[in-house]
């Protein structure tokens, strides 16, 4: 599964590891979005689902920002497809029984 793979970029680049409950949490969620909604967030100029760019020199994707449009470069945000993301992480911690919060609540919009 692909969220290993990248798990495992990630502890040969030197990040943080997360708990075992969270990781569960993405795991399961990523697992379900895989047949259900196999689009990525990120969109190409063509309209096609891709992956970001990511390698050493933008820092594992880490020096990727989008602006106030959604828009790096070439890519746009898929705002449809990552409000998925969302839910199937919020249906998930529900079903590991675990208290879901939005961190910057002035943020949402009601």
């Amino acid at each position: 599964m692909s969220v290993f793979k990248h798990s495992n970029i990630a502890r040969l680049a030197g990040r943080t590891y997360v708990h075992t409950q969270v990781k569960s949490i993405i795991v399961n969620s990523y697992k379900v979005l895989e047949t259900e909604q196999p689009n990525k967030v990120v969109k190409d100029e063509s309209g096609q689902s891709v992956h970001l760019p990511t390698h050493p020199l933008n820092r594992f994707g880490y020096n990727i920002e989008f602006d106030s449009k959604g828009k790096y470069e070439e890519y746009t945000i898929d705002y449809v497809t990552l409000a998925a993301h969302i839910v199937a992480l919020h249906k998930e911690t529900k079903t590991q029984d675990v208290d879901f919060d939005i961190p910057c609540k002035e943020y949402v919009r009601n």
